[in-house]
């Protein structure tokens, strides 16, 4: 096998097949585990060709993907999982399920950022590049500061079921889900906390889905400074669920 060559599929393919349509986050990951030079790298580009989606059928998507593979996965599966069906190449070469899976639980279980957040971030980074940053920014904001899960799937997991509604008042996964617990009653695994996930998941992938039909029209607006703009360092809005007078000190 020549240097500028690698495997796909049991078949030889060349460098420029390797990365055609290429984006920026997965076949970037792709480029640097082979070993490529930075000039190819460079010839990767910022964003992906985009068609508008229909929401309700990118939120019913979400909601059955998330008993596939959870909350971060489903939210990818159903955005760029859609434009693989009606897009093709360059989506076609995304691995999905790999690319977004860890996503889970905040990020393998650990309660960081939810995962169907994580979701978004990978889809808005692949379709609209550094532009994604600032949609990305909207839908936490939307996530954090609204009552959810709203959401009622056409082809429910348990019939009967709608789920009380929570304001997380933060983007963290063991917040928003341990909030939403106190006030249902359904603690830890139970079935009504997984469809809790799944509908919630479904919903902030409608709401990536309108955002980015939004940008794709040129109506998207920002209207949120990110965090580090409006406090000086990195962090979240709400401290005091977690580190009560413990609050980390940061000079200004």
């Amino acid at each position: 096998m020549e240097k500028n060559e690698a495997i796909k599929d049991g078949q030889v393919i060349s460098r420029r097949e390797m990365i055609v349509g290429a984006g920026a986050l997965a076949v970037g990951a792709a480029v640097a585990r082979l070993g490529l030079t930075d000039a190819v790298a460079k010839e990767l580009p910022a964003k992906y060709p985009y068609v508008k989606l229909d929401p309700e059928e990118i939120g019913e998507r979400a909601y059955q993907s998330w008993y596939k593979g959870f909350c971060s996965y489903a939210v990818a599966d159903a955005i760029l999982g859609t434009l693989q069906d009606r897009v093709g190449e360059p989506y076609t070469a995304l691995p999905i399920l790999n690319m977004s899976k860890w996503g889970y639980g905040g990020g393998v279980g650990w309660g960081t950022m939810c995962g169907c957040l994580i979701g978004t971030g990978i889809v808005t980074g692949v379709i609209a590049g550094q532009e994604g940053e600032a949609i990305f920014n909207e839908v936490i904001h939307w996530y954090s500061e609204n009552e959810l899960p709203a959401y009622n799937p056409k082809n429910p997991k348990l019939a009967g079921f709608t789920p009380v509604r929570t304001k997380s008042d933060s983007p963290l996964c063991h917040i928003s889900t341990n909030r939403w617990t106190k006030k249902s009653g359904f603690v830890k695994l139970t079935p009504q906390r997984k469809d809790r996930c799944a509908r919630l998941v479904a919903e902030t992938a409608m709401q990536t889905a309108m955002q980015l039909n939004d940008w794709a029209d040129g109506k998207f607006k920002k209207k949120h400074e990110f965090q580090l703009a409006i406090f000086g360092t990195t962090t979240q809005s709400n401290c005091m669920d977690c580190h009560g007078t413990n609050v980390p000190k940061v000079p200004r």
